[in-house]
Formats: C-alpha cells, sequence, structure tokens
C-alpha cells in the first residue's frame, strides 16, 4: 500500500460509520425506540452481542437459584466446582459482586496469543478449572473480573445441573417474553459487527456466564421492564434479590448490577458491538442502547445522561 492511500485509507475509516444504533426508552408502561441505521437494516428483531450486560442475567440466575433454595450466596467454590487452592474459599456472593479477588482475565488466557477476532472461542472449562487452582486471589475488594463471572456460570450449571444456555432460556429469556434473545441467538437476524478496521464477526465463548448473550432492543426493554416491576413468584423474587446492593463503596454492587444514584446499570463490548443498560425503579425508568461497533464507547455517557435527565422529569411531576 502506497502512501497516498494509506493517507486516504485512514481518512476513510475515522470518519466513515458503517454500524447503526437501537435505543429503548421506558417511563412507566410507557416504551419507544428508536433507530438509526448505518449500512445494514435494523428493527425491533436485529439482533446484537450485548456482552457483559450478559453478567447481570448471570447474577440474576444466582438470584433464581438462591430463591429456589438450591445453593446460599455464601457457598464456596470448593463445595460447588470441588475446585482445590486458594480460590477453594471465594464464594458466590464474592463472584457476583466483582470481590472474588480473582484478576480480569484467567492467566492461561493471555490476550498476546488467542486470536483477536474470537478471543475466547478455545477457552474451556477445564481450562478454567485448571486456572481456578493455580490462582491466588487478591484481597477480596472490587475488581472487575471476567474470570470471576466465567466461573460463576460454570458454578450455576454445576448446581442446577443445566448449561447456561438452557438455565438462560428456561428461567429467564421464556418467563419474560425474551423471545428473540439467546446465548448464542439463533443466526437469523444477526447484524453483522464493525470496529476500527472494518467488519468484525459474532465473538464465540463456552463460558458464558460473562458475557454470552445475544438480544434485540426488544428482548432488553422486556428485561427492563421486569426489573421495574418485578412479576410474581420466584422470578421477581430473583430480580429483586439481584438488584439489591450486597457490596459497598468504592463501587456498589448487587449481582451482577451496578449502583449508582439510586438506579442500576451495566455496560457491554465485544470485538464489534457495544452495549448499555440503566434502571430507576423509584421513577419506573430505563434506558437500553445496542450498536453494533466497538467504537461506540460513547453510548455509555448518552445513556446516563438520559436516564438522569428521566429521573429528574419523572421526580418534578
Amino acid at each position: 500500500m502506497d502512501a497516498s492511500r494509506a493517507s486516504s485509507l485512514m481518512v476513510e475509516r475515522v470518519r466513515a460509520r458503517p454500524w447503526g444504533v437501537v435505543t429503548a426508552a421506558l417511563a412507566g408502561e410507557d416504551v419507544d425506540f428508536g433507530f438509526e441505521a448505518g449500512d445494514d437494516d435494523l428493527d425491533v428483531g436485529s439482533l446484537f452481542q450485548v456482552g457483559s450486560v450478559t453478567k447481570t442475567m448471570t447474577g440474576v440466575l444466582l438470584a433464581d437459584a438462591v430463591v429456589r433454595g438450591e445453593v446460599t450466596p455464601d457457598a464456596a467454590l470448593g463445595d460447588v466446582l470441588d475446585v482445590r487452592g486458594a480460590a477453594a474459599t471465594i464464594t458466590l456472593e464474592q463472584l457476583a459482586t466483582q470481590r472474588s479477588g480473582l484478576p480480569r482475565l484467567p492467566a492461561n488466557l493471555d490476550p498476546a496469543t488467542v486470536d483477536q477476532a474470537d478471543p475466547y472461542a478455545n477457552y474451556t472449562a477445564d481450562d478454567l478449572r485448571d486456572a481456578l487452582e493455580q490462582v491466588t486471589p487478591g484481597p477480596r475488594e472490587y475488581l472487575y473480573s471476567n474470570f470471576g463471572f466465567m466461573t460463576l456460570g460454570l458454578a450455576l450449571a454445576n448446581i442446577t445441573r443445566l448449561p447456561m444456555s438452557t438455565l438462560l432460556e428456561q428461567r429467564m429469556f421464556a418467563p419474560l417474553g425474551m423471545a428473540t434473545a439467546g446465548c448464542p441467538p439463533k443466526e437469523e437476524g444477526r447484524v453483522p459487527g464493525y470496529n476500527e478496521l472494518g467488519s468484525a464477526g459474532w465473538w464465540t465463548t463456552q463460558l458464558p456466564g460473562a458475557g454470552g448473550v445475544g438480544a434485540s432492543i426488544t428482548d432488553l426493554a422486556a428485561y427492563l421492564g421486569a426489573h421495574l416491576a418485578a412479576p410474581d413468584g420466584p422470578l421477581g423474587e430473583a430480580i429483586t434479590l439481584a438488584t439489591t446492593v450486597h457490596a459497598g463503596p468504592p463501587a456498589p454492587s448487587g449481582y451482577g448490577w451496578g449502583s449508582q444514584g439510586g438506579g442500576w446499570w451495566h455496560n457491554g463490548g465485544t470485538g464489534g458491538f457495544r452495549s448499555f443498560v440503566a434502571l430507576h425503579r423509584p421513577t419506573r425508568t430505563a434506558v437500553a442502547l445496542l450498536a453494533n461497533s466497538s467504537r461506540a464507547e460513547h453510548i455509555d455517557g448518552i445513556g446516563l445522561t438520559t436516564l438522569t435527565e428521566m429521573v429528574r422529569a419523572a421526580s418534578a411531576t
């Protein structure tokens, strides 16, 4: 490539925006969707990777298992995964509140050596168990950890004898009417992802507790709606339990959810997607944003600012 082509290519990549964004705003009983398509058609059924927003769902599944009496929050990994070594004393609640002391990634998952286009694809449950038996956890203080939520998902699958994909479908997606959500979702309806260099494929994982879900904006609206007005029964109890502060400052946390300003939030990102969800139960307001680009980090600030404005407006009435 000559200098002229390289120079023009950089300008093209900076200015071009082939990706799109879909949004949902919930205010009481009202739900409204917004769209701005890029090169690909988008509608309420378009499927996006939600990345780490999955962690909130894994947290609700932990709460659901607690409500069902299948496990207690203080159950240790040595008991539920037969893990030996220093990690054996980590509890499920510590995993769910990001207080496990586990690093962001397992030592045997080296970002420098994996396929950057699909970094989690070949990492197995056996690899995770090996990493747990070798790790020396740090202080049980807040430290955001994909390692921790990969472990929590595996633990829940072991406790319930159901894979995470089935747990999510049977205990969350079907009851809440999240008709197109999946772990992973069906191929039909998936939108392509983009990064700074162009197209980016969907990431895959064998340990989806940290980020394996794909969903539409309609699915996320149903999910947030259930958090604003918890349904009757065990799932509603689980949602309430998951959105209770179980660990305090500097990062007040529920199970998978972060707490801020009396509300709850999480974001997500994969190689070609960004996501953001937030809710404020006292005013029954919530927002969700999905973008099919890893470059759309600004949706976090936009989502939080918009929800704050919705909360103020609702509080003033």
